[in-house]
Formats: structure tokens, sequence, C-alpha cells
């Protein structure tokens, strides 16, 4: 549904045999999972699903309550989309940006409550699985900084930048597999430092 030819600098993309394969892997790595002795649908009181764009989640999720019988709709999954909307598509990080967005912004104690969780990637790989939040992760959220105000301060300090300064910072894309490093661009408390011997490196910054 997505891929690139050898032959050519972009991307070949098919909408709606994306969405498709999106949905099919959902109910299949849905009933496998039930297959090994998973929680039913109806007894999950939140989903996150894996969201390049929100819409996608929507339709993804009808199709599990559609396929489950369940009737439950958007509520379910809403919290989990509230910073996607803010921070568009993710790629990987998607579904944990998603797990992050429900555990800070749902108004209920989801405290040893059974979460749903769908994830999917390249290649039409899916997996569902559960998760259970622990006792005292609101607190948790507070003392590092990921509780709904903390992100939402997060997102306040972005810095937009103009075109010609994203042409030369896209312009600078590596293309080869030499060691390098780059210069801070930001005053985030984590940074991508370059790659060492073929390993990416990520670096915090010092607090004070």
């Amino acid at each position: 549904d997505f891929w690139r030819p050898n032959d050519s600098s972009t991307p070949l993309v098919d909408g709606h045999l994306s969405m498709d394969a999106y949905m099919d892997a959902l109910t299949g790595a849905y009933d496998d999972y039930l297959a090994q002795g998973g929680i039913p649908a109806a007894q999950l009181a939140r989903f996150v699903h894996h969201q390049p764009f929100g819409k996608m989640a929507r339709k993804a999720h009808a199709r599990l309550m559609a396929h489950t019988g369940d009737p439950r709709g958007d509520e379910v999954i809403e919290s989990g989309l509230a910073y996607g909307r803010q921070i568009g598509n993710s790629y990987t990080a998607a579904l944990y940006i998603g797990i992050l967005s429900l555990l800070g912004t749902d108004p209920a104690d989801l405290t040893d409550t059974p979460i749903g969780l769908f994830s999917y990637g390249s290649g039409a790989v899916a997996e569902f699985f559960t998760g259970i939040p622990v006792a005292g992760y609101r607190e948790r959220l507070r003392e590092t900084g990921a509780d709904a105000e903390g992100v939402a301060a997060m997102l306040a300090a972005r810095e937009p930048i103009d075109f010609p300064t994203y042409r030369v910072l896209h312009g600078a894309l590596r293309t080869d597999s030499a060691d390098f490093s780059t210069p801070p661009q930001t005053t985030a408390p984590f940074r991508f430092a370059g790659v060492s011997s073929g390993v990416r490196q990520y670096e915090a910054r010092a607090e004070g």
C-alpha cells in the first residue's frame, strides 16, 4: 500500500488499500489475541490504536466494534487521540503517544483497568495486546512532566520554522552510512545527536 521504487525519490501510496489493510490487520490481530486467551473487547475499558491520523483510528475502531458486537463508539478512544491531533503522525511512536494521551487526559482513574492496544507497522505487521495502568500512574506523570499540563506546556514551547529554514534542514539529509554528529537546534530536553559506529545517539540536555 505504500512503497518507494528504487528509481523514484517519491513514495507511492494507495490510500484505500492502506486503510483496508490496516482494518483487516486489526481484526485479524484481535482474533489471534482472543484465541490465545486474551480479554474480550467488551471487558476492555479503553482502546488505543496506531494513529497515523485520527480518522484512520476512528474507522478501525468502528470496524473492531462491529466485528466484536460491542456497541460502544468513539467515547472509548477519544482521550487517546488528543495529543495526536496536535503532534501529527509520529509513525513508530504513534501508539505510545496515544497511550500517554489516554493516561494524561482521560478523566477516569484507569488504575488496574485493562486497555486494548493495537500496534501496526510497515509490512502489514500488527499486534493486539493489553496494558493495565498501575496505582500511582497519575502521580508519576506529574513527577516527570508527562501529565496533561506538562505536555501542553511542551507543545506550546514549540518554535515554528519558515520554509527556507526547512529547505536547509531537508537538504542536509544524510544518504551515506558514515558517522556524523548534529548540532543542537532547540532547547528541548532530549535531542538526536548523530550516529556513532552505526548506532543512533540521543543526548539529554543538562538541567540548569
